[in-house]
């Protein structure tokens, strides 16, 4: 038999070389693939979003604590007079609800220093009684230009949140 006239290899006896077969592999190899490449490009989206959001909330943190990290607490001695604690609003916002909580002896002394303090002012109160300001633990507490709740406490240290009283355990500043 002349090879050139034989009939076309028949593909009726193997069933699995057919090319419809052929091309539901290839069509089904290309579908799995495609599908490994989207879940891996989702994992890797959805990592990079949770990058970006959790690098935006770093970045709000710390422009809310840019305000709150410019307002200070300091004694000022006067001249023959009465000791002040001078609270200093360094920032370009005002701040709110300025109070401060004077410890001495397990008592506490809240004085409501200012409703609202202007950017850049300073203000003023007479230390209580005859307790001078390094005597006593003082706690300085306000409202951010968000009405975000801070307060330094008697280290020095700024934290976010409302200051627990602790002689009577209400916070300060008040809430709203």
């Amino acid at each position: 038999m002349n090879p050139w006239l034989a009939p076309a290899v028949s593909h009726t006896a193997n069933p699995w070389l057919a090319p419809t077969a052929i091309s539901a592999y290839v069509s089904a190899a290309a579908s799995s693939i495609a599908s490994g490449i989207a879940v891996a490009s989702l994992r890797i989206s959805t990592r990079e979003r949770r990058k970006r959001e959790q690098e935006e909330q770093r970045r709000e943190e710390e422009q809310r604590q840019a305000q709150a990290s410019k307002v200070v607490l300091y004694p000022r001695m006067g001249n023959g007079q009465r000791a002040q604690i001078v609270v200093t609003n360094a920032s370009d916002l005002p701040i709110y609800d300025v109070t401060v909580v004077s410890l001495y002896n397990n008592s506490g002394i809240v004085d409501r220093v200012a409703q609202v303090l202007p950017p850049q002012g300073e203000t003023a109160i007479a230390a209580g009684g005859v307790v001078l300001p390094y005597e006593s633990r003082t706690v300085l507490t306000f409202l951010d230009a968000a009405y975000d709740p801070w307060h330094r406490t008697a280290a020095g240290r700024l934290e976010r949140g409302s200051y627990i009283h602790p002689a009577d355990g209400k916070l300060v500043p008040w809430q709203r």
